[in-house]
């Protein structure tokens, strides 16, 4: 608000990292109004410097100036970002797939399912609503996708890799 019409504004920020997880300011301070642009600087001389890291460990070695531009008086521009979650198994979106929704399904389940157990817990599922023929979508799928699915008799399917 202290910022002039048709101001501009330069801040010099950096990420951080607390407790194993990434926290980027500067991704959330270029919603902060009109970004006009930024500049990607190296960082030095850092405490952290002289520390030694646990692998896998990737530093944070940048700093970001970022230029935000204040076109009118009154207006603050700001956004408002709503972080929730859904489940896959009870939701349908265009871009799930039959693969996809039977490689999370066998996941979920650690990687190891009969037909039958699969059919159980998709059956309610929106996109098997949808197909009057969702076994049988279920059986070409794991066999159009037999490089990802590993048959172990009785029809019992495992994923081709581990599932941590």
């Amino acid at each position: 608000m202290a910022l002039r019409k048709d101001g501009r504004m330069a801040v010099l920020v950096g990420d951080i990292r607390m407790q194993g997880r990434f926290y980027s300011i500067q991704h959330d301070m270029m919603r902060m109004g009109d970004f006009e642009s930024f500049l990607v600087k190296g960082q030095f001389n850092c405490v952290s410097d002289s520390r030694r890291y646990q692998k896998p460990f990737i530093p944070i070695v940048t700093e970001y100036l970022l230029l935000l531009h204040k076109k009118d008086a009154l207006m603050v521009p700001f956004l408002f970002a709503k972080e929730s979650c859904f489940s896959i198994a009870d939701t349908d979106l265009t871009a799930l797939t039959w693969h996809h929704l039977i490689r999370m399904t066998m996941e979920s389940a650690g990687g190891e399912m009969t037909l039958t157990q699969l059919y159980v817990r998709l059956q309610n599922h929106p996109k098997s609503k949808k197909n009057g023929h969702y076994k049988d979508r279920i059986r070409a799928t794991i066999y159009e996708h037999r490089s990802q699915y590993t048959s172990c008799g009785n029809g019992t399917y495992r994923l081709n890799y581990k599932v941590a």
